[in-house]
């Protein structure tokens, strides 16, 4: 499921867009000195392939159905918060915090 989550979410973050310093390749560093908007039109993009991928269905946390791009965007500084995420691929992480994070507000 993870996996094909992380597809999805690199497949469709790499849509041709304004510059941008985020890919689906970046990690801790990269996403950590991001502008606040630049998050945000990731996290929309990266939202919208969470929200598409058929695994998504089968998950039963409140948090993780009540959320939005911003809380997203949250899930993603906490995740990026621990320095053994550093090396951590954006696409990864997109797949990954959602579920990981889903028990706590934000």
């Amino acid at each position: 499921m993870l996996v094909f989550v992380s597809s999805a979410i690199a497949a469709v973050t790499d849509v041709e867009t304004p510059p941008s310093t985020l890919s689906s390749q970046a990690t801790a560093e990269t996403w950590n000195s991001a502008p606040a908007a630049e998050k945000l039109a990731y996290c929309n993009k990266a939202y919208q392939s969470f929200r598409s991928a058929p695994s998504q269905s089968y998950i039963i946390s409140s948090n993780v159905q009540a959320m939005t791009p911003e809380t997203f965007c949250d899930k993603l500084d906490r995740f990026y918060s621990f320095d053994i995420h550093e090396d951590t691929t954006l696409a990864e992480a997109a797949a990954i915090a959602p579920l990981l994070f889903a028990d706590l507000d934000g």
